[in-house]
Order: C-alpha cells, then structure tokens, then sequence
C-alpha cells in the first residue's frame, strides 16, 4: 500500500506500508477507506480482513492525529490543492491474477451524490470493458465544488491474486487518484447553503455488486 503525491512511488513521493508478502490463492481481501479531512490532508487505511493487520497513512498537518505514519509534505508538496474529480481504477494484467472489488461507497456530511452508482466485480487479464485497456476497469466521480475543501470518505474492499512469485505492484492493483479536471484554482467552494451536489460518472461498468453511494 502506498500514499502518494501522483509523481511516483518513490521514498520522496509516497508513504508506504506493507501488508502482506503474497497474494497467491485465494489471496489476500483488503478494507480500504481513503479519508480527506478539509484543510489538513488525507488518511489512507487499510485492513487485511484474515489478520485484522492494519496500516495507515497519512499526508498533511491534522489537528488530530491519525495515527501511523504521517508525512506533512511529499517531495515538497502539501495536499491542499483544489480538485474537482475522484478516479477509481483496478488492474489486472498479468496471467492468473484476479482483482476483485466490491462496496465502493462515496460518505461527507455535506455532500450527497446526485446520481449513478459505483461498480464491482472480479477483473482478470482479458477483462475488457468499453475504451478500457484489457485487465483495466477505471470509474470516476465528477464534482461542480472544489472537494479539497471539504471532508470526506471513500471507502471500499478489495481481494487481489495472483500467481506464486508473479510481479503484481503495478499489474495487480486498486488506485485511488484525485485530479482538477476543471484546471487551475478557480473551483469555487459555496457557502453551506450552496449547490453541495457530486455527480458520479462511471467509465466503465462491471455487472456484480452493484452498491448505489
């Protein structure tokens, strides 16, 4: 599991834990919860579901302490950029390898999301699904508010396998990466009262557990 600034995965670029040494069959099942607290930074969670082991992240300045690692910048970077979109991608690229991931759920007391529903399913390496690469599934949620500022969840679980010694950092995988579609840092954030609505667009569709945010 890593926390990064988008560059890289570097020791500069991204905080790093390890949960397990191997994900051959029937692999490892994973809680996640990507958690953005306004004007502090994000707290990235994982827990593996056999062991209980958890291992958290942290990049930002929080008034209270997440807890595990927590880094204030990332080569430099703080994470209070405005951005405007939540990318969701799985991978499964190489022979024998499954990503399988269920119960994404989009959660912040002052945004509700207007309509659409996040995918699940089981993704091997000649998965296609529409314009996606082959073993990809990538699905985003669109905003009309800058979301870095306010707090939010996303949340789900994720099962990964793959072959006995098979390379699997970046061929099986689940990412979560925000991103300012609208570009620069114009993004207007409204009063309370204001429009508080997320539209959820979804680049691609898999057909099992369907779960609406």
């Amino acid at each position: 599991m890593a926390l990064s600034n988008g560059v890289g995965y570097s020791a500069v670029n991204a905080r790093r834990g390890n949960l397990a040494s191997s994900f051959t069959a029937p692999g490892h099942t994973y809680s996640f919860s990507l958690n953005h607290r306004a004007g502090e930074g994000f707290v990235f969670t994982v827990r593996d579901t056999a062991t209980n082991q958890t291992t958290t992240q942290a990049w930002g300045v929080f008034a209270t302490s997440p807890g595990g690692t927590v880094a204030p910048t990332l080569a430099g970077l703080s994470p209070l950029s405005p951005f405007d979109a939540i990318q969701i991608q799985a991978r499964s690229t190489i022979a024998g390898a499954t990503t399988t991931f269920s119960n994404l759920v989009f959660a912040s007391p002052a945004l509700s999301v207007s309509g659409g529903n996040f995918s699940g399913g089981a993704l091997h390496r000649n998965t296609t699904i529409g314009s996606n690469p082959r073993g990809t599934a990538t699905q985003e949620l669109l905003a009309d508010v800058n979301l870095s500022g306010y707090s939010w969840t996303l949340s789900g679980t994720v099962n990964f396998q793959r072959a006995a010694g098979a390379n699997g950092a970046n061929n099986v995988s689940l990412t979560v990466n925000v991103r300012n579609v609208a570009g620069g840092a114009a993004i207007p954030v409204p009063e309370p009262a204001g429009a508080l609505v997320a539209a959820m667009v979804l680049g691609a569709s898999l057909s099992r557990r369907r779960r609406t945010a």
